[in-house]
């Protein structure tokens, strides 16, 4: 969900499949589609989309009880891939585009590490330069409540 909200995708969606031999290439048993809102988060489209899960693996279910039906062939055509995020994709470059800037905040939240944030390079003492991330910390409240839990 992150991948589709960073690359500014309007909808997202769910398949279920039926396994084979090799990675996702088995017939399509049922698919969700979703649109994912103009200011959403990763967070709040995940949430969302959790009740579609069950909806879609409900009938996954009741299509299996006929039997096993031959499902629909998957385009290999269009198969793409979503590689896994990296602690890089969370920071934030000044030099994009706004809109793309807003994107990467959407889709980071609420990835707990690093979420998004910004890299600074300062000058250390003694002259040579050292790298800094500066992540927005959590208010202090969060940190007390976590502490309690």
């Amino acid at each position: 969900m992150a991948r589709a909200i960073l690359a500014g995708e309007t909808k997202t969606g769910l398949t279920v499949f039926r396994l084979v031999d090799r990675m996702d290439a088995g017939p399509v048993l049922v698919q969700r589609q979703t649109m994912i809102g103009p200011t959403e988060t990763c967070g709040e489209l995940h949430d969302r989309c959790r009740h579609r899960v069950r909806c879609a693996r409900c009938d996954a279910s009741a299509v299996r009880g006929q039997g096993f039906p031959p499902g629909e062939s998957q385009d290999e055509s269009q198969a793409t891939a979503a590689p896994k995020l990296a602690k890089s994709d969370g920071y934030l470059r000044f030099d994009e585009p706004a809109g793309q800037i807003a994107l990467r905040c959407r889709a980071m939240w609420p990835w707990r590490e690093p979420g998004a944030g910004i890299a600074v390079r300062r000058q250390a003492r003694g002259g040579g330069d050292r790298d800094a991330s500066a992540y927005p910390r959590r208010p202090a409240m969060h940190r007390e409540h976590s502490r309690r839990c």
